[in-house]
């Protein structure tokens, strides 16, 4: 009875307490739940909204947009977004994509699904074009640094820009269409078929990620209307009726440019220009060493002189011949029995067949069967040579850079004893890595382990720079190895090293080496790609690109305050570009007497010219002047481009030639179009013939002089403009959209459109 009067009297406080209880009882799950799970229940930031609101984005959203992203990725639907440096991705190529540009697709495709081995490919794809973009060095310099924050950007950053552009596109309207997202699955299905994809199901992946396939078509479709957002916006230029004009103008009239003209160069009148003297060189140079070479600026340098020092570095080395330790190797073999040399070669052999692969020929492949081998295994008799020589090479190269894997062990060891030892003489809150490092002496390494057959020489080079290399050294051929493949170039290596490294490290790049630090596993190749050299390096002295201080300082020797060399190739230079400017000088007054004396008659000046010009010593059916064609100039272009299509390794040999071929017939054309519109405002009595004229086009950057006989330019008719019309404007989209997809897709661009603001935990705390 007294028990039943006491819950009477305290039921209320009875009651406090089991709600208590049961609030404690359901709150702990919640918050383990919370902890476990709390980055994805939190806040990943805020964006502002069209009416200037904050809007919460979750971390959970921003975790949904990484899975879509995974499961496209592992079911291989990106591959319809990459881009081989040639072709367009498949993508633009799908009819209901309206002729999307391949750059949005290619920028998407980096932010979204990049590895670093595709974006490293785009990123050199993208700096190569970059220069066709810019007006100038500066532009160009900034789209580099565009092209470098896209490519380079954290991969896992992928699903925030993913989200943020999705809202952006769904913002101004774009959505993705069911038949757009329908084709882009047929267009999987056809990549599955063909063997371009390795064939998933689909279903089971969905189950793996719990994504249903709704969702699956929603993320294709946020991805595609991204793209076409994209595109919308960087080909809303506005393009003017003059600007179209002229593209078109330019275009026919590039074509049917024609006349007959004679060229004056300066290596014509070389000979003729005598020794400069002191002044006349330093004056040269004092106008000229703020350039870099090929540097042209139309008012203070059109012909390209350039006397600023780029960077250099100087190098110490270990060196092992490779053709010397092959020598050797093949003597040792030589000695074993014919049994115990054909079990070795058999060995590799075995080992190593797909090197020795034979492809078929078209006639030995059954074109009706996919599966059918495009290649064969041969017999090792067949190939008993091929093997030896590979074998032999693989020794030799095996052998040296055993002998400087030793070496770089060595040094390691001994830089780590003197670290130590400065360590214990109380001077480590001094750190001097470089002077410790320095002071692990190669010399010494060299002379301790060659041997009577193999030397491992020591070397220490001058000041060098990418465009002077000592050629013995074959430094321009030389790789850091991996695996038996070159991974990087050793000029890469050596010019973005710490005190030359210009900006930050990206996940695609390697981090700058320092002074002193070792490069091991390095290999020189000769032009059959056969290793001719090992090496072990460090950069010993860094001279960083600069105006040099005298005609005397050419950078060989280091800084400007270090010793310079006896003989400066920045002199003879500077002497070579001082004639140069004479013998254009003296070109360019010849070409102007015989415009003027060619008047009355072409044909018998040009033949007085020739005899004035021609060296005596020359044989006497060589003339210095002959006449040409612009048409033979366009036919000479096509052929150098086709040559470098058809020999994509030579084609650096071409394209100068080529380039400067084609800025003669752009500024042909540009002079015909002068003439044609001096003519066009002079009026001329009809009773009277035109007085003749020469037309002169210089070219200072190419130190050459053209007289024209007969320069004349056809313009396109308005039928022909107005069917060009479309086709131009479309060219002059296409060329503006590359520069301004890097802008569009910038990542620090695609936060600031949105104005997402990171949340920070310690701040929301605070809240």
């Amino acid at each position: 009875m007294t028990a039943i009067k006491w819950f009477r009297k305290n039921n209320k406080k009875l009651l406090a307490v089991f709600g208590v209880l049961l609030m404690v009882g359901f709150l702990v799950p919640s918050f383990t739940g919370m902890r476990s799970q709390g980055r994805f229940n939190g806040v990943a930031g805020y964006i502002t909204d069209q009416k200037g609101q904050d809007v919460e984005i979750s971390l959970a959203q921003v975790q949904q947009k990484d899975v879509q992203l995974r499961v496209m990725r592992e079911l291989g639907l990106n591959v319809l977004c990459q881009f081989d440096g040639q072709r367009s991705p498949l993508l633009c190529q799908l009819p209901t994509m309206g002729g999307v540009g391949p750059f949005p697709v290619i920028a998407t495709s980096m932010l979204f699904f990049g590895d670093n081995q595709y974006a490293l490919g785009v990123r050199h794809f993208l700096q190569g074009q970059a220069m066709n973009w810019a007006k100038d060095r500066e532009e160009y310099e900034r789209y580099l640094e565009y092209v470098n924050e896209l490519t380079a950007s954290e991969a896992g950053r992928g699903s925030l820009y993913f989200l943020l552009l999705a809202e952006e596109a769904h913002r101004n309207g774009i959505y993705a269409t069911d038949k757009q997202i329908d084709q882009v699955f047929e267009a999987y299905r056809q990549l599955i078929e063909r063997r371009h994809i390795r064939p998933h199901n689909i279903q089971q992946v969905l189950r793996s990620s719990r994504m249903s396939e709704t969702e699956l078509k929603q993320a294709v479709g946020d991805y595609l209307a991204i793209v076409r957002y994209g595109d919308m916006v960087t080909r809303q230029l506005a393009v003017s009726e003059p600007q179209l004009r002229k593209k078109i103008r330019d275009q026919i009239e590039q074509k049917n440019v024609e006349g007959t003209y004679i060229s004056f160069s300066a290596d014509m009148f070389r000979d003729k220009t005598g020794e400069p003297s002191e002044e006349n060189l330093q004056k040269h140079f004092e106008k000229y060493k703020q350039f870099r070479p090929d540097e042209i600026d139309k008012e203070k340098n059109p012909f390209g002189f350039g006397y600023l020092l780029p960077d250099r570095v100087q190098v110490e080395y270990l060196k092992v011949d490779l053709s010397e330790v092959e020598k050797i190797v093949t003597a040792e073999f030589a000695q074993l029995p014919a049994g115990k040399q054909e079990e070795t070669l058999q060995q590799y052999w075995t080992a190593q067949k797909q090197q020795f692969r034979v492809p078929l020929s078209e006639s030995e492949i059954d074109p009706c069967d996919a599966q059918a081998p495009r290649y064969r295994d041969p017999a090792f008799d067949e190939v008993y040579g091929k093997v030896k020589q590979a074998w032999q090479q693989q020794q030799s190269r095996e052998k040296g850079q055993v002998l400087l894997a030793q070496a770089r062990e060595t040094a390691r060891k001994q830089a780590a004893a003197l670290k130590s030892k400065k360590k214990n003489e109380g001077n480590s809150d001094k750190p001097e890595e470089a002077t410790v490092e320095k002071r692990v002496d190669y010399k010494a390494l060299s002379e301790k382990l060659s041997t009577d057959k193999i030397k491992v020489v020591f070397g220490k080079t001058e000041y060098i720079s990418r465009q002077d290399l000592p050629q013995e050294l074959l430094l321009g051929d030389t790789y850091k190895m991996r695996n038996e493949t070159p991974q990087q170039s050793l000029l890469e290596i050596l010019f973005a090293c710490k005190p030359l490294h210009k900006g930050t490290v990206s996940r695609l790049d390697v981090p700058p080496i320092q002074l002193y630090e070792d490069i091991t596993s390095l290999m020189a190749f000769d032009y059959r790609n056969r290793a001719m050299l090992a090496y072990m390096m460090r950069i010993v002295g860094v001279d960083s690109e600069r105006e040099a201080e005298g005609l005397a300082d050419d950078g060989r020797a280091g800084a400007a305050s270090e010793k310079p060399l006896p003989e400066s190739q920045l002199k003879t230079k500077v002497k070579d570009g001082w004639q140069n400017l004479q013998a254009y000088t003296k070109a360019k007054k010849q070409a102007e007497t015989f415009a003027k004396n060619s008047k009355a008659d072409w044909k018998k000046t040009f033949e007085e010219t020739n005899i004035t010009l021609k060296d005596p010593c020359a044989p006497a059916d060589m003339k210095p002047l002959r006449e040409q064609t612009l048409e033979t100039t366009r036919q000479h272009i096509e052929w150098l481009t086709q040559t470098a299509r058809k020999y994509p390794e030579q084609s650096r040999r071409f394209l100068p030639q080529i380039a400067r071929n084609t800025t003669m017939l752009f500024k042909s054309m540009e002079l015909a179009q002068e003439q044609r519109t001096e003519k066009e405002k002079t009026t001329v009595n009809k009773d009277k013939q035109p007085a003749v004229t020469r037309a002169i086009l210089e070219l200072p950057s190419q130190l050459n002089c053209m007289v024209f006989k007969d320069l004349q330019v056809t313009s396109p008719n308005q039928s022909e403009y107005l069917r060009r019309k479309p086709l131009a404007t479309d060219e002059i989209l296409r060329e503006t959209q590359p520069p301004l997809t890097l802008i569009h897709y910038n990542p620090d661009n695609i936060l600031k459109r949105s104005q997402f603001r990171e949340n920070k935990p310690d701040e929301e705390s605070t809240k």
